[in-house]
């Protein structure tokens, strides 16, 4: 993909670049070559946005790259630590919420069960959950 290495003069890449890329993906249906290459750009992508200084990841960001895991990957043991590696970067980069939650909730369930906060029914306790997962998300607050 190398967004980043592009050497144009008018548009600088980026988080809506890297997420609407992302989002692609999420509707990436077919064969299983099809969704091998749509992985492929997700993995790029993630690993582009991790090296460049001036991407910050949004929570827009966070959902649709757990979104696109869940679709174009259907084996869960696959699925499992790409879904874990994105929500902890969600969590470090302070961009948790609500829609990130439920995202994770259809996409991979059994580990949004065992977060902390969650409880057995899988109602989220918000008080539980670490100020510093949420500290960056624009618009604070639980809709």
């Amino acid at each position: 993909i190398a967004l980043s290495n592009l050497q144009l003069n008018v548009v600088i890449p980026s988080y809506l670049q890297f997420t609407s890329i992302i989002n692609t993906c999420v509707h990436s249906r077919g064969k299983e070559s099809a969704r091998q290459k749509a992985l492929k750009v997700l993995v790029e992508c993630m690993s582009e946005m991790k090296t460049v200084d001036y991407i910050s990841p949004t929570t827009v960001t966070y959902r649709t790259l757990l979104s696109a895991v869940g679709n174009v990957v259907e084996n869960e043991a696959k699925r499992r630590p790409l879904s874990a590696t994105i929500f902890q970067r969600c969590c470090r980069d302070g961009q948790l919420d609500k829609t990130v939650l439920e995202t994770l909730q259809r996409v991979q369930p059994e580990l949004y069960l065992k977060l902390p906060f969650v409880n057995e029914r899988g109602s989220v306790r918000e008080g539980d959950i670490p100020s510093n997962w949420t500290c960056n998300v624009a618009k604070q607050g639980w809709r």
